[in-house]
């Protein structure tokens, strides 16, 4: 008993279910986790290990190699990229992609254990390391909280008081604040009042640290209880600082307050800052727990921030830079509404074209399919977010073929007289595992990326389940509610009863052109090949762009100075663009950073290294073309007006790259290695098709820094050794920390600094002074005749001593940073196309001459940016295609146990590549992902047209004699279905013409039908009468076979 039949017996079975189906669709619907971007676990931790002092080449070799060896031994590595700097070894740990998610915290404490074991092997003064492994959380809810005429540790209270309320919000996983400046306490000293009052620094430091450390004194012990004993005195304000007593030379005593100037300020060089519009801010960003919903989760966090900004003072207000769930929302309307322009289009089309009844059947089951993929997939915990509402957008085209074919049939059967119930049996019967094999072969086109087990495979993966899932279940639609509807509604006057639907004029010049078709089939297939050819030919032409653009109304700036510029001169620079831009229409709002970018608040967007002279703006235009529009003004006014920096502004896209184009140079010399970049740079500056602009290596030129040499004979002379140089220098630049200042529940660190008579800052570093034991000033022959007072021998023992006697002050240049990947040095030479052009037109240009470089031995060179990304992002697709071909062979052998008929299907397929090309080139669009992926869902709907085809040409030939006639006439009866399921398909994708994103998918299958539709009708026809015009229908050949036997 077929499906269909126990359909039929079962009609109220049926109806309900499908029912509680499209209930239960609404339902999970409303409860599924939405997203901007699918989930992905960034398996990649960052290890921090400070060691002050240090040059870029001490940190190399002392620090990040003996570092990167521990981590080897972890094993399951796929990458480690480190970058030394001076005082600090930054090193990037990526685990394999195959590594399972739940396996990952696993390595993360494997990692802890090997780098607290290599501890020891540390230099001295290196801190111990430490490991940050939530690196890739993404905060997509991120505000700017603006404060006008406020301190930053008011709003820092503030800040910390809105992270206590939003972190007891349900879903919310983690609140992160950035921009906070740290106070500081800086007790400015004038280095001659020291001098004539006979104070050492080490008395400073020693009084203040008595003052401010906590005093264990023990517990007091009585018959009944054990009193704690505290001793109080712990400064509480700048002015107790100021009266803390210094011990003079002699018997003489000053307060601190009468040799310096206690002040409140802040971190200098600051830490990462914030500001928004130009006015100061700090970031709040939140991130939410796995398999939460955005959108209720953003609702309830503005909820909350409004309800805080009600109790704050005027001046104080909390604006959205990234809002996930605002993203979101109006991407699922919009999907909605092209959903459902889509589903009407479908509908009128199919009602035009076969009647009001049969285009109510056929569009109740395209909203069944639809509405019932929703609580499969969210059993199976998918989620709706971008990639699966592109594969609702995609499986449109596909869902139609299978009703259209059934319904088609059923009416057919119907104007040849068959009677209603029986019309409703045989098409599903006889339809049944021709389409289900066309259907596994659909979804058997996107198992590769599914079975991907890096992160390309989890990106899709939700491509693939509501493909399969709707697909699977619009043919059990076509082969039960279909039948039942068509049962009901469909039927034919005594007029219609009869009468050949193929009699009209357009059947005749239909058949006509089959006719000659079959009559010259080697012209029919020349002219084709030669136009496959000229396609194939033509492909080089067509743009390519691997990863799309996404279609924000957002961009953010990089600002890049030279190496060493202070991060005051960065944020004045950021504060006059962002002037500039706000006086520009379209602009809404400017976020500037600088230091560091201020969270990840995208999973796409790169988080640029921390570094103190780095700026950052993020730009919000009024709407997407305006930022397409004033991207180019924008680039050209801040690089004429900024020559010296490096700036570009960057668009969201799916790429892991700093730049599009990258090409990548290992080896051990550093440089060598810069004069490989150096000439790979050449050969980019003088191609036509690069933003010179943005032509640049990753390890930055040469930077100036003071060298200070130390004279051993002078130094030990006085008692001064180099730890003397070096905090005294550190007393005369940044200040020299000396003690923890508790006030409320915050700690502030206090640092001496030394100044000049005036309170200025030293401003020739040879005048430092330095206190050691002088001995320089006292005569020996006075102190062994006891001819000196003890008071001048105190005095001169403390008076200190100019840095040019005891040292030298060089300005020298050195590597601002090295960089390694997997233990090798590496450069990279990074830039990007013009707006025109895209990364493959860039290397099509470049590559033969950078392929063409000599490179010394021990060298390598690899592509990186987008071409590197495309070639991870394909790997294992690549390498499970095999099972997509092996598994479509084994369904089409199983429904026609034939090689032929096969072939048949693949060329089809091949020749569907004459409408995709031409449409590309003609219309300007961009191949990429997104394009492969229209073309693979194009490959499902053609071998589902080939296979019903080759179905239907079979059982004509089993029915008829004259061989030709059969394959014309069944050709002929599939001429409406094709038609209408490709008409239907084409109109659908039309509302996503505008969608910048998916509008290349669209065009794919558009121009692959239009093509697709006559290669099905008739070129298909053809390669079956060439492979099959003289073979006897199997039917009859096995009636032969069995009449010769007896």
């Amino acid at each position: 008993m077929s499906i269909t039949e126990m359909s039929f017996r079962h009609s109220r079975l049926v109806w309900f279910l499908l029912v509680a189906l499209v209930a239960g669709g609404v339902a999970s619907y409303a409860m599924m986790s939405k997203l901007e971007d699918p989930e992905i676990k960034i398996k990649t931790a960052l290890v921090i290990t400070p060691y002050p002092g240090a040059s870029t080449d001490e940190v190399e070799q002392t620090v990040t190699d003996h570092i990167e060896a521990a981590i080897k031994a972890m094993g399951d590595i796929h990458e480690i990229r480190s970058r030394s700097v001076p005082n600090m070894s930054e090193i990037m740990v990526t685990l394999r992609n195959t590594i399972a998610d739940d396996e990952v915290e696993q390595y993360w404490d494997i990692l802890r254990k090997n780098i607290a074991d290599a501890t020891s092997g540390l230099p001295s003064g290196a801190s111990e390391p430490l490991v940050f492994d939530d690196f890739g959380d993404v905060f997509g809810l991120f505000y700017a909280m603006v404060s006008d005429g406020h301190s930053y540790e008011q709003m820092s209270r503030w800040a910390d008081e809105l992270k206590r309320r939003l972190l007891a919000i349900e879903g919310v996983r983690r609140v992160h604040v950035n921009g906070e400046q740290d106070a500081v306490i800086n007790i400015n000293i004038e280095e001659h009042k020291m001098s004539t009052l006979g104070v050492h620094p080490a008395q400073i430091i020693a009084a203040v640290n008595n003052q401010t450390t906590s005093v264990y004194a023990g517990a007091y012990e009585t018959p009944a209880r054990t009193l704690r004993i505290a001793v109080d005195h712990q400064l509480k304000s700048i002015r107790e600082i100021e009266d803390i007593v210094i011990q003079g030379t002699g018997s003489s005593q000053v307060k601190l307050g009468d040799i310096s100037r206690v002040v409140r300020s802040y971190e200098d060089p600051p830490a990462p800052k914030m500001f928004r519009d130009n006015y100061p801010a700090l970031g709040i960003s939140v991130s939410m727990e796995s398999g939460e919903n955005i959108i209720t989760i953003g609702g309830r966090v503005a909820r909350c921030v409004r309800e805080f900004t009600a109790e704050l003072p005027h001046g104080v207000q909390f604006e959205k830079v990234y809002f996930q769930s605002d993203a979101v929302s109006d991407a699922i309307n919009t999907f909605v509404l092209n959903l459902l322009s889509s589903l009407v289009i479908v509908i009128v089309l199919i009602m035009l074209l076969m009647g009001l009844r049969s285009g109510l059947v056929v569009g109740t089951s395209l909203f069944i399919a639809i509405t019932g993929t929703f609580p499969i997939l969210f059993l199976l915990d998918g989620t709706i977010q971008r990639v699966s509402l592109g594969a609702f957008v995609l499986a449109m085209g596909m869902l139609v073929d299978n009703g259209i074919v059934v319904v088609e049939g059923i009416w057919r059967d119907l104007k040849d007289g068959v009677e209603p119930w029986r019309a409703a049996l045989v098409t599903p019967s006889v339809t049944a595992m021709p389409l289900l094999g066309a259907t596994l072969i659909a979804i058997f086109a996107f198992l590769p990326a599914f079975l991907s087990p890096d992160d390309t495979g989890t990106y899709t993966r939700d491509l693939f389940l509501v493909l399969a899932i709707s697909l699977l279940l619009s043919w059990v639609l076509a082969m039960t509610q279909i039948p039942l509807m068509a049962h009901r509604l469909l039927g034919v006057s005594e007029k219609q009863r009869g009468k050949s639907m193929y009699d009209t004029r357009f059947f005749r010049l239909i058949r006509r052109t089959m006719e000659w078709c079959l009559r010259h089939p080697v012209t029919v297939l020349t002219g084709v090949v030669l136009l496959l050819g000229l396609s194939l030919f033509s492909f080089q032409f067509v743009k390519q762009s691997f990863f799309p653009e996404f279609v924000y109304k957002q961009a953010y700036m990089e600002y890049r100075p030279p190496a060493g510029t202070s991060p005051h001169k960065t944020e004045a620079d950021l504060r006059e663009i962002t002037e500039w831009l706000l006086e520009q229409p379209g602009v809404l709002a400017v976020t500037g950073s600088v230091g560091q970018t201020p969270t990840r608040y995208n999973l796409t967007r790169l988080i640029a290294e921390r570094n103190p002279s780095y700026g950052e703006l993020i730009i919000e235009f009024d709407d997407y073309e305006t930022r397409v529009n004033l991207t180019p003004v924008i680039e050209d006014r801040v690089r004429d007006r900024y020559p010296e920096a490096y700036s570009r502004l960057v668009n969201y896209k799916i790429i892991f790259s700093q730049n599009l184009v990258e090409v990548e140079f290992n080896g051990p010399d550093s440089s060598l290695l810069r004069d490989l970049a150096g000439r790979a740079k050449n050969i980019m500056a003088g191609a036509t098709r690069v933003d010179r602009a943005t032509i640049r290596d990753n390890w930055e030129p040469s930077a100036p820094y003071l060298q200070v040499h130390y004279h051993v004979f002078d130094g030990k002379r006085g008692r001064i050794e180099r730890s003397n140089i070096g905090m005294s220098l550190m007393a005369a630049t940044t200040g020299l920390p000396v003690a923890r200042y508790f006030e409320d529940d915050r700690e502030l660190p206090v640092y001496v600094k030394i100044t000049g008579k005036e309170g200025e800052r030293i401003g020739n570093l040879e005048n430092v002074p330095v206190w050691g034991l002088n001995i320089f000033g006292i005569p020996l022959e006075g102190v062994v005749e006891r001819e000196l007072p003890l008071d001048r021998i105190e005095k001169e023992l403390m008076k200190p001593t100019p840095l040019s006697s005891v040292a030298s002050v060089d300005l020298d240049w050195e590597n601002p940073i090295v960089r390694r990947v997997d233990g090798q040095r590496a450069i990279k030479a990074q830039c990007d196309p013009l707006p025109e052009y895209t990364a493959a037109d860039v290397l099509r240009e470049i590559g033969p001459a950078i392929r063409g470089m000599d490179l010394p031995e021990g060298y390598s060179r690899q592509w990186r940016g987008e071409k590197g990304d495309q070639q991870k992002a394909l790997r294992y697709i690549l390498l499970f295609l095999p099972v997509t071909i092996l598994l479509s062979v084994v369904v089409l052998l199983m429904l026609f146990d034939s090689y032929r008929k096969l072939i048949i299907i693949f060329l089809s397929i091949l020749f569907s590549i004459i409408g995709i090309v031409p449409t590309l080139l003609l219309l300007n669009v961009e191949f990429g992902f997104l394009t492969i992926v229209g073309s693979i869902g194009l490959m499902g709907m053609m071998i589902k047209n080939g296979v019903v085809l080759i179905d239907e040409i079979d059982r004509y030939r089993e029915r008829m004699d004259d061989r030709r006639k059969a394959v014309i006439e069944a050709s002929l009866s599939r001429v409406r279905p094709v038609f209408m399921a490709s008409a239907t398909t084409a109109l659908g994708m039309m509302p996503l013409l505008t969608d910048p994103f998916f509008n290349s998918v669209s065009y794919t299958i558009i121009g692959g039908l239009m093509v697709g539709t006559i290669i099905t009708l008739f070129v298909a026809p053809v390669l079956y009468f060439i492979f099959f015009g003289d073979e006897p229908p199997r039917a009859a050949a096995d009636g032969q076979q069995e009449r010769e036997m007896t």
